[in-house]
């Protein structure tokens, strides 16, 4: 399965400066877990793996002339170690006013 909108994705990655100085980095630490396509990450870093499966490693740079909101080039690493069909849990739940009965309503 390849990363996509509306996958779960864990990854683990390193992000370093222009001076390869660490700025975070949770390679051998738990893989983030998130749900593709829901803001979840940096919009840049997520299309950087869309595509990619698991196992799959990729080096990248992120230039900040590119980047809004970035200071300086970032140096990101990523491996993906799983992508999977999120469960009814972790999909994120849409009411509509037609779901709307009453009393104790959102809307």
């Amino acid at each position: 399965m390849k990363v996509a909108e509306n996958k779960m994705v864990a990854l683990r990655y390193s992000i370093k400066n222009s001076r390869g100085a660490v700025i975070t980095e949770i390679m051998n630490d738990t893989p983030f877990r998130y749900l593709c396509g829901s803001g979840g990450i940096l919009p840049a870093l997520e299309e950087n793996i869309y595509g990619m499966h698991a196992g799959d490693q990729r080096s990248f740079v992120l230039l900040k002339e590119e980047q809004p909101g970035l200071f300086e080039d970032l140096h990101i690493d990523v491996v993906i170690d799983e992508v999977l069909d999120p469960t009814p849990f972790e999909m994120p739940q849409i009411i509509s006013k037609a779901d709307c009965s009453g009393g104790d309503c959102c809307c």
